[in-house]
């Protein structure tokens, strides 16, 4: 399984992976890829595949709903999962067929820091 985090936040990046590595049964923290903007995210994608992302919506160089745009247009059928400290963006989660929208501060609470 491929999973990929893709956030601006080094720390950010750290914990909701290791929120994944303990969460989703046999992944470890060498499963997880991390991104730290949609541009490198995007590279990557234009030769590889990913079964589940994690998105942050607010991002400095391109915003993580520009960036799934892109991705939707190349290779929509990706699981995303939306993070973001903001609730206002859960509605962006029906209009990108978004599996989850996850408030950053409610779920990383609990997670190890890998």
């Amino acid at each position: 399984m491929r999973i990929a985090v893709c956030d601006d936040s080094a720390t950010d990046r750290r914990m909701i992976k290791g929120w994944i590595v303990s969460n989703v049964p046999g992944i470890k923290k060498n499963d997880v890829i991390e991104f730290q903007n949609g541009w490198m995210l995007l590279d990557y994608l234009a030769h590889n595949f990913l079964d589940i992302l994690c998105l942050d919506y607010m991002m400095k160089e391109i915003s993580g709903i520009d960036t799934l745009r892109a991705i939707r247009a190349e290779a929509g059928d990706v699981l995303v999962m939306l993070v973001s400290n903001y609730i206002e963006y859960a509605h962006c989660c029906v209009e990108f067929s978004i599996f989850r929208c996850l408030l950053k501060p409610a779920f990383l609470v609990q997670a190890p820091d890998c």
